[in-house]
């Protein structure tokens, strides 16, 4: 389930069955096939690591990361869903 700060809420959406509303959030839902990961060809991983030096009073400064290239693609639209939900009560928030 991928959910974001910026993701739609319809505010007041919903009516309940004692006449109070709710908000409605709408969630994106991905299968484990909806998805996949390709490695770029011709470009390598590569760790970049620099040793720690003296640079001043009491500052060593070191480096470590990972480079690499890498697109991802949807593999199979239909996995990919809208969920809508709301919560049980607002509870004056």
């Amino acid at each position: 389930m991928l959910t974001s700060s910026e993701a739609p809420v319809a505010r007041n959406a919903a009516i309940n069955s004692s006449g109070t509303t709710n908000d409605v959030y709408y969630n994106t839902v991905l299968g484990k096939q909806a998805i996949t990961h390709i490695n770029q060809d011709g470009f390598s991983m590569n760790l970049i690591y620099r040793d720690p030096y003296y640079s001043g009073m009491l500052a060593q400064n070191a480096t470590l990361a990972v480079k690499f290239a890498q697109a991802q693609a949807i593999t199979q639209d239909t996995a990919i869903r809208n969920l809508l939900s709301t919560r049980l009560s607002n509870m004056g928030v």
